[in-house]
């Protein structure tokens, strides 16, 4: 049997000679392509199919399987015939909008049920990313569709020549450059992006310096690299949707302000802002932010209560002056009576600052602060998100955030930052990392040979007027300073494997006038606290002698002669009830007597260790 149209005499089939000496051809075992019968070629077929006018998808009539019979979830089909791009995989979606519903008609008069509407996200070789939108989600559908129409009618550009495809953005950058297959099919390898900043592009050194300095601008950090701005950063250039998830605002208002302070200090922007839930482990729910109009240099300082906004400006007072050649000679704020007190009015007048007052209800007057407010609060969202940090941590990354932005560039300065504008030399950055990121910190202390050397914490930043790294060590819930830092900045700490809230110390002990123990002070409100070095005692039973000394007593002698002592080392822990269960309770007489000789009060337990004050 022969397949096609033979030779050009007829051939493999059997020859005759006609009356004109002609060729004349055996079709009897010719089979047509159109109908699949024997006798007749597919161009003589009298029953050769039509096409309908209304198919929609492109199908492979040369293969054994259709588009929509064969499973790769990585190419993509581009048909000029398709009304729509579709896909079967759902899991290819960075966006999906499950409410849209319909149905798909091919050519064969088969339906599909549309069970959703979204968008796509595909990586390119130079490491941009390709959007797809309006792309439907068909379960039933085992290949990927895109419709050469659709992109066309989004703005791009669809061109096709003689060998291959090409597709161009709006811009006229290259997106696509397809061959023609075989089967005079286009078919393209996508692969899926995730739309995360540190999940796919922290490899890329411009995502690793964007999270460094807090998910500033890229334009911003482009600027400071390209102009020499700052040292020790390269120029780098995308865009992050965790900032656009966390920065996301309404239309600020265009005006600026129409005078700026020539000199440092001529005027102080301040602002108080909070209260912030929750609050930090030291029992911050404020801070307090001043600015310099002439630098755009900022300090913060984190408040229990509003009342502290005081005390805190004097301290700033002082610094500020004694570190530069000038005085305070304006301060801009709102109408707060944190500021408006009669205390902070009197204080001024007697320094010889002016007060400048914002209208009621009017903080665009006060604009300079309320902008860097929101700022701060944006940039503390994202670092926040990004490596998943607690959020009562926000006072330790409200002060990184300022810390950064004062290297970053502002538009209120055109060539400089505000550190340089401030301190007078260009700030260097190489010492950055990613804020919430693992570290392994030098153990400069361990009992034996074998013991670890290093232990795992959590970057906080830099310690402020030292060359070290402020960390945070979960195990022990306390803040580490230390210069001996190993970082691995892709990865986030385990936040959820551990109880932050928790205090890792032994709890307080007070003791009343009579010996008795008191009421249990948390480790935190040590501060509260008025004291004295403390006696840290063994876990046994505790007692004194005729002179008020203190002396240990095992169990098992709670009740005998309590002359004598025991200086065995510490074999365990007990409740503080079992301790005093079997001891006898000073008298206020005693108590006295040991206060006057010790010159201490009884003050039962270890150091405490608190977020804030560690």
């Amino acid at each position: 049997m022969s397949r096609g149209r033979g030779d050009r005499w007829g051939g493999r089939s059997t020859q005759e000679h006609g009356a004109w000496g002609r060729k004349t051809c055996d079709k009897s075992q010719v089979k047509c392509f159109e109908c699949n019968q024997l006798g007749h070629y597919a161009s003589e077929c009298k029953q050769k199919k039509t096409q309908d006018p209304e198919i929609n998808l492109t199908q492979q009539q040369e293969d054994e399987h259709s588009t929509w019979e064969t499973s790769n979830r990585d190419i993509w089909y581009l048909d000029n015939g398709a009304s729509n791009h579709m896909t079967g995989c759902k899991d290819l979606f960075a966006e999906l909008e499950e409410k849209v519903t319909g149905q798909v008609r091919f050519g064969n008069g088969s339906k599909v049920q549309i069970r959703g509407k979204g968008t796509l996200l595909f990586d390119s070789k130079n490491g941009d990313q390709f959007v797809l939108p309006n792309v439907y989600y068909i379960p039933a559908l085992h290949n990927n569709i895109m419709s050469l129409g659709q992109m066309t009618e989004d703005g791009y550009d669809v061109r096709m020549t003689k060998d291959y495809l090409k597709v161009h953005d709006v811009k006229g950058r290259l997106i696509m450059k397809v061959y023609r297959s075989p089967n005079r099919l286009y078919k393209q390898l996508l692969i899926p992006g995730k739309p995360a900043c540190l999940t796919m592009k922290l490899e890329e050194e411009s995502w690793l310096w964007h999270a460094r300095m807090g998910h500033a601008n890229f334009i911003v950090l482009e600027n400071m690299a390209r102009k020499g701005y700052v040292t020790g950063m390269p120029c780098p250039k995308q865009t992050c949707e965790d900032c656009l998830v966390a920065k996301q605002t309404r239309r600020s208002f265009p005006k600026e302000s129409e005078w700026r302070a020539n000199e440092p200090l001529k005027l102080i922007h301040a602002n108080l802002c909070g209260p912030i839930t929750p609050q930090t482990k030291g029992g911050n729910r404020y801070f307090l932010l001043l600015v310099d109009d002439y630098s755009r240099y900022m300090w913060v300082y984190l408040l229990k209560s509003k009342d502290e906004a005081f005390t805190k400006f004097k301290q700033f007072k002082i610094q500020v002056e004694k570190e530069t050649s000038y005085a305070i000679n304006m301060l801009r704020t709102d109408r707060g009576g944190e500021f408006n007190s009669q205390k902070f009015n009197e204080f001024c007048q007697e320094e010889g600052i002016r007060r400048q007052f914002s209208a009621p209800h009017t903080p665009q007057q006060n604009g300079v602060v309320e902008r860097r407010n929101r700022t701060i609060l944006r940039m503390t969202r994202s670092l926040l998100k990004t490596m998943k940090v607690p959020d009562s941590f926000w006072g330790e990354v409200v002060r990184h955030s300022v810390y950064l932005l004062n290297r970053v560039g502002t538009k209120a300065l055109k060539n400089s930052t505000p550190f340089e504008a401030w301190r007078g030399h260009k700030p260097t950055l190489h010492h950055l990392k990613v804020f919430g990121c693992t570290t392994f910190v030098k153990v400069m202390t361990h009992q034996t040979k074998l013991g670890n050397q290093c232990e795992a914490m959590v970057y906080l930043g830099m310690e402020e007027g030292s060359k070290a790294y402020r960390l945070f060590s979960p195990n022990q819930k306390r803040i580490v300073i230390s210069r001996d830092v190993e970082f691995d900045e892709r990865k986030p700490w385990a936040w959820k494997e551990f109880n932050t809230d928790e205090v890792s110390t032994p709890p307080m002990w007070v003791f009343n006038e009579d010996g008795s123990p008191s009421v249990e002070v948390p480790a935190h409100e040590e501060e509260e606290v008025s004291l004295v070095t403390p006696l840290t005692l063994t876990p046994n039973s505790v007692n004194f002698d005729s002179t008020g000394t203190p002396f240990q007593v095992s169990s098992s002698q709670s009740n005998s002669n309590h002359a004598s002592r025991d200086h065995s080392p510490i074999r365990g822990f007990r409740k503080i009830e079992d301790i005093y269960q079997g001891t006898n309770s000073l008298t206020k007489g005693e108590v006295r007597n040991l206060y006057d000789r010790n010159q201490e009060l009884l003050l039962i337990g270890d150091e405490p260790v608190s977020f804030e004050e560690a």
